[in-house]
């Protein structure tokens, strides 16, 4: 049975005392969760707000009652994901998306395939949706930056501001999860590498090493890039939170 009472819209435009809600979503609010025309709903705008409106018969606006801002997750996560096919990467940007991580790239790797990514501004906007609706499953006020597609050179690039030891590089030859990966030192600056299916090439793997990149195994199996990027990130996570629970 769906639980009216903690379901989260998502809204774009947000003017003063009023917030607009797409005809998609009020279409769900009133024709499918069956929500009184005038009765107080929740929306994000994915920047850490949630926002308690009031909506209006027959109008696509919606009135703000109170507005409170969460804090952004932590640790602050960047996931590189060398890209598979596409629906592949969808459910990746889907399921980031739902457990707070902040910024997601696709990275083009030697072993990619299909260029399906030529593209990119039309599958952006699908995957854009994809991960509104992770955030809106999960409850979250956070929606990830999603960047267009980058070579391996320069997504290290992109990750050289972080300290190397909060650089981990999803690898089978890695060290296990417990003995290499600590709490990372500066949380709000964690990158997350995960190679396309294939696997990095050898060249790939030993500029990631020249870098000091921590390689971890976070499985005893061989996990589809979908999978890897989901369990590397689930365990800084996991991490983060046993060091803050008292």
């Amino acid at each position: 049975m769906i639980n009216r009472e903690h379901s989260l819209f998502f809204i774009s435009h947000v003017n003063g005392k009023t917030v607009i809600l797409s005809e998609e979503e009020r279409h769900h609010a009133l024709s499918v969760l069956r929500k009184d025309p005038s009765c107080f709903i929740h929306a994000t705008d994915g920047k850490g707000n949630i926002y308690q409106c009031l909506l209006r018969e027959g109008a696509v606006e919606a009135e703000v009652a109170t507005v409170r801002a969460l804090p952004a997750p932590m640790p602050r996560i960047h996931a590189f994901i060398g890209i598979p096919e596409r629906d592949a990467f969808e459910e990746t940007v889907t399921n980031l998306a739902a457990m707070g991580i902040t910024k997601i790239t696709p990275m083009i790797c030697l072993h990619c395939q299909k260029k399906w990514w030529d593209a990119w501004e039309k599958h952006r906007e699908r995957c854009q949706k994809k991960m509104i609706a992770g955030i809106k499953q999960a409850l979250s006020a956070w929606l990830p930056e999603l960047t267009g597609p980058k070579g391996f050179s320069e997504s290290l690039k992109m990750a050289r501001g972080c300290n190397p030891k909060n650089c981990f590089v999803a690898d089978a030859d890695g060290k296990p999860c417990g003995a290499a990966m600590d709490v990372p030192s500066d949380p709000a600056n964690v990158s997350c590498f995960i190679g396309p299916p294939g696997g990095f090439s050898q060249n790939e793997k030993d500029e990631l090493k020249s870098l000091g990149f921590v390689f971890v195994k976070i499985a005893n199996t061989r996990l589809r890039t979908e999978l890897a990027a989901i369990v590397l990130c689930a365990q800084l996570i996991s991490k983060s939170i046993v060091a803050c629970t008292p």
